[in-house]
């Protein structure tokens, strides 16, 4: 699996930007590293669904919750239900010129593991099809639908983005820090440990204030 790493969220949007629809991109990393902040970014703009996967939730409680999501914008009746995730996806399938992101994707292999090859099977056989941003942060996890022989996703991702912690100016580049350039700055990512969503908690002093609380 050929995997591209980037630090700096403008130059991952600008690659996202150059998938030719419709596309399937996996986007990796650690937890509170700004995976589903970039994900969002890039589909703000464009016809979307977004849709995350709640470990802590049964299946049939997610299929719910999402089929009311996907009723909504495929103008279908409320009294319209979804029996199983096969029915949930032929009908998301449907939704050509949209991007769909699944966040935390991984987390279907505990709650309805037969879902990454529903997608595996939809994506090989339907011609007009949205796109689709997988995300994840159990890289394990991730690996095993996407990288493995025989994995479910194997060779099929179009983009696969490892998100990764940054340096300090990137940091500063990528969270506004930009009058601190010395000894806040460092403290900032000494403390945040190359996180960006904590660097732009120290940004705005959010994580300071909760300390002296």
């Amino acid at each position: 699996m050929a995997v591209i790493k980037l630090y700096g969220r403008e130059r991952e949007l600008a690659l996202l930007g150059r998938l030719k629809p419709p596309f399937l991109a996996v986007v990796y990393g650690r937890r509170r590293i700004g995976k589903t902040a970039l994900v969002l970014s890039f589909i703000s703009a464009r016809l979307h669904l977004y849709f995350f996967v709640n470990p802590k939730k049964p299946r049939g409680v997610l299929l719910e919750e999402f089929g009311e999501a996907l009723r909504r914008v495929a103008g279908l009746p409320s009294y319209v239900r979804f029996a199983d995730w096969e029915e949930f996806f032929d009908v998301l399938f449907q939704l050509r010129g949209y991007v769909v992101a699944f966040d935390e994707f991984q987390w279907f292999l505990e709650t309805a593991p037969e879902v990454p090859y529903i997608l595996q099977k939809m994506w090989d056989t339907r011609v007009e099809k949205p796109s689709v941003i997988l995300t994840g942060s159990v890289v394990g996890m991730v690996k095993r639908l996407v990288a493995d022989a025989g994995s479910p996703l194997f060779g099929r991702a179009d983009l696969v983005l490892e998100r990764g912690s940054w340096s300090p100016p990137q940091c500063s580049g990528g969270w506004g820090i930009w009058v601190w350039w010395g000894r806040r700055l460092s403290s900032s990512f000494s403390y945040s440990a190359g996180c960006p969503t904590t660097t732009a908690l120290l940004s705005s002093g959010g994580l300071r204030r909760r300390r002296m609380r």
